[in-house]
């Protein structure tokens, strides 16, 4: 079979794809429709073992910008670091810390799973927090002094949502 023979039947081909196509606009009803009919997903299956947040207007598992949360106090010592409390329930967190060590550091919260919220650095003397919607789960704090020095003495804090 020739080129110019291959090059006619593949520009025949193309185009009974684009007559076929023509005027059938009940397929795009018919998407419409199901798309339509297809339920939003519920809101405590995206972030499951959370509360119900105590403002409608922001989903489960969001930040609630008026309130706090549950608070978990760290102290960031030369020594290492300090929870006030090892426990707290689902929903909004805000671990706070103080930094009462001589260098500036970055306070950083993982989960098991992977999941890193880190702080700007924190001088001498000042405090930051970090607010989350967490689920049931162990989370791990740590305060890096810099990219090349790693942890606070002390390592990490360990505090479990349950």
């Amino acid at each position: 079979m020739g080129v110019g023979r291959v090059l006619v039947i593949g520009a025949l081909a193309w185009a009974a794809v684009g007559v076929a196509g023509c005027g059938d606009s009940g397929s795009d009803d018919r998407l419409q429709e199901a798309e339509a009919e297809t339920p939003a997903p519920d809101p405590d299956s995206i972030r499951p073992g959370l509360p119900p947040s105590s403002n409608p207007d922001v989903p489960v598992g969001s930040i609630d910008p008026e309130r706090e949360g549950e608070v978990v106090r760290v102290r960031v010592t030369p020594q290492g670091l300090t929870l006030e409390r090892d426990a707290a329930p689902p929903g909004q967190i805000t671990v706070r810390a103080e930094n009462e060590q001589p260098e500036p550091c970055a306070l950083e919260v993982r989960s098991p799973a992977g999941r890193l919220w880190r702080s700007a650095p924190i001088a001498q003397g000042r405090s930051v927090g970090l607010t989350m919607a967490l689920s049931r789960s162990p989370y791990y704090v740590t305060c890096q002094l810099n990219e090349d020095r790693g942890p606070v003495a002390g390592d990490t804090a360990r505090f479990v949502v349950r």
